[in-house]
């Protein structure tokens, strides 16, 4: 079984010529044999790894895409009074920095907060869980909240800052043409800056990141796991900075320290994924020797294991 020590056997050399050269070709290719069967395995469980993350995260979305919604739906609101409250006829120009950001980012971080506490709290105990690490985690330690806090005020930089731009233009753009308050309105309303789309591909990438950011943290509070392994959904689906990335192909087949970031390719460096929206990798653990409990089938390979697949992906 993959991961126990294999039983040694001993070979008797043949007598013959012929025999002899078969036995050493045995000898060459018995390695291969049990490395491609490693590396199968590795395959497999990283797939399932990723094909069960990503089925737990349908339920993530559906409440952060609700979430999201409620929220696009009042902020719209919001600019549409302002905008009422700025315009003075038409023909007179409108302010068009309707948002006010830092309400707005506040107000989206009070809005996710306990969603993605809960979340995190949740995934970081089943990445322990499917790693074989018997331990609890931890998501209220001070490292934890802290990290979560800033990842959460990135993220709600980043939508509100591209909400705000697409605000801006569209407002910009009505002026030019001379539009009033009514067509100005109009162009508020149907901004994709608001609209369903936007939520769900926000849910699915900060779910994922969520996800991950959590299995990390996991692992690090534990102190069993060493490195972090990028695997991708492995479709065609997949980006090409993605599937570069799998395995660790740039890292020389080695785990990624936990503490370290993951060569982003195209992308900038990342700490986990996702590298891009709508991305699906995860992270599998490169878990200690002798670290794992062997009682489950489940449970990911350790540490030489993964070395040993490890270093062969970069050469096929």
């Amino acid at each position: 079984p993959l991961g126990e020590p294999v039983k040694s056997v001993r070979r008797i050399a043949p007598k013959s010529k012929a025999a002899q050269i078969g036995y050493e070709i045995a000898e060459i290719v018995a390695p291969a044999v049990k490395l491609l069967s490693d590396l199968a395995e590795f395959e497999e469980r990283g797939g399932v790894w990723q094909k069960t993350q990503v089925n737990r995260a349908q339920k993530y979305e559906k409440k952060l895409a609700a979430i999201m919604a409620e929220y696009f739906n009042d902020q719209q609101a919001r600019v549409i009074d302002k905008l009422e409250q700025d315009f003075k006829g038409k023909g007179i120009k409108a302010k068009l920095n309707l948002l006010d950001e830092d309400f707005e980012e506040d107000e989206l971080v009070k809005k996710v907060k306990t969603f993605f506490e809960t979340l995190v709290a949740e995934e970081g105990n089943q990445a322990l869980d499917l790693a074989g690490i018997d331990a609890a985690f931890d998501a209220r330690s001070e490292r934890v909240q802290q990290a979560l806090t800033r990842k959460l005020e990135a993220f709600a930089g980043d939508v509100t800052g591209v909400t705000s731009e697409k605000v801006r233009t569209a407002i910009g753009d009505g002026l030019k043409e001379g539009e009033g308050l009514t067509e100005l309105k109009k162009r508020v309303k149907e901004l994709t800056a608001f609209d369903k789309a936007r939520t769900e591909v926000i849910a699915r990438t900060e779910v994922v990141r969520a996800q991950n950011f959590a299995s990390v943290e996991a692992w690090r509070e534990s102190d069993l796991v060493e490195g972090k392994i990028w695997y991708t959904a492995e479709d065609e689906r997949v980006e090409e900075s993605c599937a570069d990335l799998h395995a660790n192909a740039f890292n020389g087949g080695e785990p990624i320290p936990l503490d370290d970031d993951f060569p982003g390719g195209d992308f900038d460096n990342t700490e986990e994924p996702p590298l891009h929206p709508n991305c699906r990798c995860t992270v599998l653990p490169a878990v200690k020797a002798k670290s794992v409990s062997p009682a489950t089938p489940k449970k990911m390979m350790h540490e030489d294991v993964h070395r040993l697949i490890l270093e062969n992906l970069t050469k096929r």
